[in-house]
């Protein structure tokens, strides 16, 4: 049997150690021997010098690659093996979070550690659950997907899924009766629906919940 572990951990900015903006998040996602790693950002400050990507684990980073910056903003993706990341002979489950900053100085960092993380990790058993799982977020995005519909009464809609979600765009699209496209951009799954007559995005995004609930988070603690 194989186990399923996904964790979304926010990123932030870090100067000479004291802790700034959320700028961004990381996505983990292990299956069996391999983990997939998946790193978005934004407002990075790039130099000179190349931006790495590093795991946590002890007093070690481990090189994952470089990030390309483009306007402040990039996107990384790797695959590593859990029980040696990048030939370290550091297992995954010995990681504790991850960093990405320039390779030549580390006093301006993006920083995240999986017991900061306001977002949800859930483990489940592929051979027996998952076909559940995957029917109740078809069920959620389909009841998402018809009260978009409803609410545009004619005018024209279109709806957005997760790149991810890919292969549930025909199925969607029959059994809501929308055009359902598949989005450029990732939003970590759910559904997004545009009315371009009147100028409405109805946001019922992953990305979108996860970022009020970090707000919710936040303001628990005192803003801090």
């Amino acid at each position: 049997m194989s186990n399923y572990r996904r964790l979304i951990s926010y990123i932030y900015a870090y100067e000479g150690g004291i802790k700034g903006k959320n700028i961004g998040f990381a996505k983990i996602e292990t299956r069996g021997s391999q983990c997939k790693i998946t790193v978005n950002v934004k407002k990075v400050y790039v130099g000179g010098n190349d931006i790495g990507v590093y795991l946590l684990a002890g007093e070690k980073e481990i090189l994952l690659g470089n990030i390309f910056i483009r306007g402040g903003s990039g996107e990384f993706r790797t695959v590593v093996s859990v029980s040696d990341v990048e030939h370290s002979g550091i297992p995954m489950d010995q990681c504790y979070g991850l960093t990405v900053h320039d390779v030549e100085n580390t006093w301006r960092s993006y920083t995240t550690i999986w017991e900061d993380a306001v977002a949800h990790a859930a483990e489940v058993e592929l051979s027996n659950t998952l076909p559940e799982t995957k029917e109740r977020e078809e069920t959620a995005q389909e009841a998402q997907i018809k009260k978009a519909r409803d609410f545009a009464d004619g005018e024209e809609i279109h709806i957005y899924i997760d790149p991810s979600d890919k292969s549930k765009q025909n199925l969607l699209s029959l059994h809501t009766g929308c055009d359902v496209r598949v989005s450029e951009y990732s939003f970590l799954g759910g559904t997004r629906a545009v009315i371009a007559s009147k100028n409405i995005l109805i946001d019922n995004s992953f990305e979108t919940r996860l970022k009020e609930a970090e707000e919710g988070f936040q303001f628990v603690l005192g803003g801090n």
